[in-house]
């Protein structure tokens, strides 16, 4: 599937998993949904987004937010890390642990000031969301520097 085709991983986050973890960070400032789906991350707190099939790509978004907060499409994961990597100074994402921890997402990462904050452990969704065995974590990097914080939630 072509980036920013939209069309790929329509597996959408439960809108209670979304507030409990917007209200969990906490974030502040300009905080942007880059992949904005049904709006499951609306609230007080989110206060920019986009979406593809919207006519708001992500890819194409130019500006600088405090807190970039979502679950981007899987297969597209890189290639949003990494602009949300440019973009923000806060990332929470929704994907599975180990996909997170991969080499090359920390290089991505560490390469361009951001450090591991926190990991907060969820159950899967149910489906549609894919039940693949890999444990789902919403993960937190940031440009500021800190302990690492590990939670479970399920």
């Amino acid at each position: 599937m072509k980036r920013g085709s939209g069309v790929c991983d329509r597996v959408y986050t439960p809108r209670e998993l979304a507030l409990r973890l917007v209200r969990h960070f906490n974030p502040r400032g300009v905080v942007l949904d880059p992949c904005r789906g049904e709006g499951a991350f609306d609230g007080p707190l989110v206060t920019d987004w986009c979406e593809i099939e919207e006519g708001r790509d992500f890819f194409s978004w130019g500006g600088h937010a405090d807190w970039i907060i979502g679950n981007p499409p899987w297969s597209l994961f890189s290639d949003f890390n990494r602009h949300a990597l440019e973009r923000g100074d806060n990332v929470v994402w929704l994907y599975h642990l180990a996909g997170h921890l991969t080499k090359r997402r920390i290089k991505d990462a560490t390469d361009r000031g951001f450090s591991l904050r926190q990991l907060v452990l969820v159950d899967t969704p149910p489906e549609p969301w894919p039940q693949s065995g890999f444990q789902v974590a919403a993960a937190h990097w940031s440009r500021e520097k800190g302990p690492l914080i590990w939670e479970d939630w399920r």
